[in-house]
């Protein structure tokens, strides 16, 4: 069951880590793929208010995407590193889209991906792929409007401002689309 999500992961790597099979099977039964991209695998329990997964592991709380990359790389983490995110989805715990680095490299990855901090709280701008996703899932009704705020990272008031036509006014949809719903479609 572990190699599943994690190849290579024994019951030999997780006690090697510290960890206990159950703090592994806890983590594995909260995280599912994600419904629009199919690529991210997205923890599905406690987050905090910034979307980033938590739960307890060798008594403390810790970040699920941390804790999925100690599993994947059988590298213990130190205080100092960080695990980036390469599709900037925090309740993404895929090994194959996390990576070591370091506080510098974390703030010169944001800051090139246009990601910002106003008082305390972090910002982005969003691309027009993204509000095509968006466009496209409210329109099919396939998600939640919570759901997509959770997915994209939103403030209700930005989807509910996207919907209305009040912002992203230019990126439309195609009146008639030329291809079948396929939820296995990466767009």
């Amino acid at each position: 069951m572990l190699c599943l999500l994690f190849p290579g992961l024994t019951s030999k790597n997780v006690k090697e880590l510290g960890y206990s099979e159950e703090v592994v099977m806890r983590l594995m039964s909260r995280l599912k793929l994600n419904p629009i991209n199919h690529a991210c695998i997205e923890y599905h329990g406690w987050r905090n208010r910034k979307g980033y997964g938590r739960m307890k592991a060798k008594g403390r709380s810790m970040y699920t995407h941390r804790l999925a990359y100690e599993l994947f790389s059988g590298e213990k983490l130190g205080n100092d590193d960080v695990v980036m995110h390469r599709c900037d989805n925090p309740r993404c715990c895929n090994p194959m889209h996390l990576v070591k680095g370091t506080i510098l490299e974390n703030n010169a990855d944001r800051l090139a991906k246009g990601h910002y901090h106003i008082n305390g709280r972090t910002y982005r701008r969003s691309t027009v792929e993204e509000i095509l996703k968006i466009k496209l899932a409210l329109k099919l009704g396939t998600m939640s409007k919570t759901e997509i705020c959770n997915v994209f990272n939103l403030h209700w008031q930005t989807l509910k401002d996207i919907e209305n036509g009040k912002t992203w006014k230019r990126v439309q949809l195609p009146e008639k689309m030329q291809f079948e719903y396929d939820p296995f479609l990466d767009f």
